[in-house]
């Protein structure tokens, strides 16, 4: 399989493997939410390991954010998802939330797919999304066990 460099990689543990447009990453915790602040910072694994923060801690909630990315390989028909939380600045040392697949984009040239992924977390917990710029079409996310 081919796999974007240094992109993202997210899944929080007590998911089921699923196929959707968006998923419930993991359920809103006392170990993740204090009240309406959250109490780590949620990021992904970018190129050489380092954890790079998509939500930060002590952000109120409900909060979310969007990062484009795109493919790294000719041919490329999926991203592969790492998500971490934590207050680091290396993923060795943050807590692994898990891997998810994105596909359901058209196989192109190296950075021509614009994928928009969506980080978000409310009362219910963190969600995932991701939409293909180009055509405005949900993409599947699938969990990697």
């Amino acid at each position: 399989m081919k796999y974007a460099i240094g992109l993202l990689a997210l899944c929080l543990s007590g998911c089921l493997h699923t196929e959707s447009a968006s998923i419930l990453v993991e359920p809103a915790s006392a170990m993740l939410v204090e009240g309406k602040i959250l109490r780590e910072s949620v990021g992904v694994e970018t190129l050489g390991g380092v954890f790079t923060p998509l939500l930060t801690k002590g952000c109120e909630i409900p909060c979310s954010r969007s990062e484009t990315f795109s493919t790294a390989e000719d041919g490329q028909s999926q991203i592969l998802v790492r998500l971490y939380r934590g207050n680091t600045r290396m993923v060795k040392t943050a807590r692994s939330l898990g891997e998810f697949q994105i596909t359901g984009f058209a196989p192109a040239r190296p950075g021509e797919p614009a994928i928009a992924v969506k980080f978000e977390v409310d009362a219910g917990g963190f969600t995932l999304s991701a939409t293909d710029i180009k055509d405005s079409s949900r993409l599947s996310i699938t969990r990697i066990e």
